[in-house]
């Protein structure tokens, strides 16, 4: 396993080069990373194999409130999508309820609509909640909800779940197994799981997540090589690769 500058930086300027800013003060700016914003897409897609493939899949990312989770979400979903070359790549963002999940597809189509090079490369089917890519139709991203019903042939290459701290039901815990795991057939997945600093108490899924994850954190120890854990609270980071 190494370390590739090259594609943790290709990663990071698609955020900064491509993407813009969709809301409030922000809107139309370019997408600069935060930090750990940066920390994490560096982890994340630049820890390769000796085959050059990534070597991260589960990624736990525990930040402060008013951080641009959303955005960020929205953006993870567009670049994991782009780069993943696999035919009919799934790739789901998800949230507890349709409106949140709704939020990061928005944020996502505008990114889209912002950028010319976006926009040769994907097409948005606003009635389905999609964006697809042009060169592979059946390559695609979908806003769901962990309160639905997600159909049981749900294939996932990535998956980016907002707010884990809000999916409290048995339901919205089943349909995280079904995201999580439904793509156990396919090699190279990514399930990000993102949720806000110091509410896990309120949902099993984020409590179960930090608890599994803490030990690591304080004692910088290692539990897998495809496992990146950062937490991040009160605005100062750390990251901890599991």
């Amino acid at each position: 396993m190494e370390f590739s500058q090259k594609q943790a930086d290709i990663a990071c300027n698609f955020f900064e080069k491509i993407l813009k800013h969709t809301q409030d003060s922000w809107a139309g700016q370019d997408f600069m990373l935060a930090p750990w914003e940066q920390e994490a897409v560096s982890a994340i897609y630049g820890r390769l194999d000796e085959k050059g493939n990534r070597v991260i899949q589960r990624v736990y990312l525990e930040v402060p409130k008013k951080s641009g989770k959303t955005e960020f979400a929205a953006g993870l979903v567009l670049l994991e999508l782009l780069l993943n070359k696999q035919l009919g790549c799934q790739v789901y963002g998800a949230a507890a309820a349709q409106r949140q999940a709704l939020n990061v597809y928005r944020a996502a189509q505008t990114m889209v609509r912002l950028s010319p090079l976006l926009q040769k490369h994907f097409k948005i089917l606003a009635s389905t909640s999609r964006i697809i890519e042009c060169s592979d139709p059946n390559s695609s991203y979908a806003a769901v909800a962990a309160d639905g019903d997600l159909s049981d042939g749900v294939n996932p290459a990535g998956v980016v779940a907002d707010e884990v701290h809000r999916w409290r039901t048995r339901k919205q815990l089943e349909n995280w197994n079904v995201l999580s795991l439904g793509g156990i057939t396919r090699k190279h997945t990514l399930s990000i799981a993102i949720t806000t600093a110091g509410v896990q108490n309120e949902s099993p899924l984020a409590w179960r997540m930090h608890e599994k994850t803490e030990p690591f954190i304080l004692e910088r120890d290692s539990l897998r090589d495809s496992d990146f854990v950062l937490a991040c609270r009160r605005f100062t980071f750390g990251d901890y690769l599991l």
